[in-house]
């Protein structure tokens, strides 16, 4: 397993490397123009890290010693990594900020990012549970249960969706439930995200991280 890790964290380099490069380092949640966004490059990286994930998998399912992991889960966050924004983002000429996010994010209709969603499905039929980590607050988490449900990711696909509580920053939230969920006698084994914040600290496994061009989460 050590071995996939060192292989996905380099990806997970180079992808924040392209991310740094392409920021304008503003208050946007999206802050780059549409027209330095390759988007068939980005659909072309997002399948290569889930191909990559979907190898580790296979590399944990080899693993007799799985068979002894308490409670093994799959932690996935949501926006931009099962469900994407970007018809939200190209409403605001992708200078999105941060409180419209949140304001209109209940209201909007993301849709599905395919491989993410054929990752998910796929960790659950290795044997794994999935828990969602969202920053999206917790007033629109009932909302955001459905838009999932919409785009083929129904309540019986992971065993929790927790939403920020808005008393901590983003990363250190879901750190907190990370926590929360190996106290709870959970292992996590794999953490998927779009965000650098996400994947990182403790308890997060194997990090499986897909390209985001459009914004980073402090």
């Amino acid at each position: 397993m050590k071995q996939w890790m060192a292989i996905i964290s380099i990806t997970m380099l180079v992808s924040i490397s392209t991310m740094a490069k392409n920021s304008n380092q503003t208050p946007s949640r999206s802050a780059v123009k549409q027209s330095s966004i390759n988007l068939q490059a980005y659909q072309q990286e997002i399948a290569g890290s889930v191909e990559m994930c979907r190898s580790a998998l296979t590399h944990w399912q080899s693993k007799s010693t799985k068979k002894n992991r308490n409670k093994p889960i799959a932690i996935f966050d949501i926006d931009e990594t099962l469900l994407s924004n970007q018809a939200l983002m190209e409403k605001y000429n992708y200078k999105l900020t941060v409180d419209q996010f949140h304001a209109e994010v209940a209201s909007s209709h993301p849709v599905a990012i395919p491989k993410s969603r054929e990752l998910l499905h796929a960790m659950r039929k290795a044997g794994l549970e999935v828990v969602l980590i969202t920053g999206r607050k917790q007033g629109v988490c009932r909302k955001t249960a459905e838009q999932l449900q919409a785009n083929g990711i129904d309540s019986g696909d992971y065993i929790a969706l927790y939403c920020h509580n808005d008393n901590k920053r983003p990363a250190d939230y879901k750190a907190a439930v990370r926590q929360q969920l190996v106290d709870s006698g959970h292992t996590v084994i794999f953490s998927v995200s779009d965000q650098m914040g996400d994947l990182t600290g403790e308890h997060v496994g194997t990090p499986c991280q897909l390209p985001n061009p459009f914004y980073q989460v402090a």
